[in-house]
């Protein structure tokens, strides 16, 4: 269990510090989306690395503006990791992977997924 939070401590600890120095749409370091760069369409993803960017940086509105579907997305992904990182046969990584890992819970979050994605390339969000 130590190993993983030490590693998802470091990972994250990373990715705030790229994030809060270096602007996404400025840098040639940053990855482009290959999905807009091959149909120009906007994935459901895209505007992710600048809403961290504006996130690290305290713009809580602006970061939003960039994804809104990440007040959905991230929620549930926080839920996932959280139930990943608790130690096998723990209660509470039992209940959160019963309740999140569910079908359901899960369809439902790949329907949205694909419903941000038409919404957003037809209203050009």
């Amino acid at each position: 269990m130590w190993k993983r939070i030490g590693i998802s401590a470091a990972v994250i600890a990373a990715l705030v510090a790229v994030y809060y120095n270096v602007v996404p749409a400025n840098s040639v370091f940053v990855p482009k989306c290959p999905i807009k760069m091959l149909t120009t369409l906007s994935c459901p993803s895209c505007g992710a690395q600048r809403f961290m960017h504006a996130l690290f940086n305290g713009n809580i509105a602006e970061a939003f503006a960039y994804n809104y579907f990440l007040v959905i997305a991230l929620p549930y992904l926080i839920i996932l990791f959280i139930g990943w990182i608790l130690p096998k046969g723990n209660e509470a990584r039992e209940t959160i992977n019963a309740k999140v890992g569910n079908r359901f819970v899960a369809y439902t979050y790949l329907c949205l997924y694909f419903i941000w994605f038409a919404i957003r390339n037809i209203l050009g969000i």
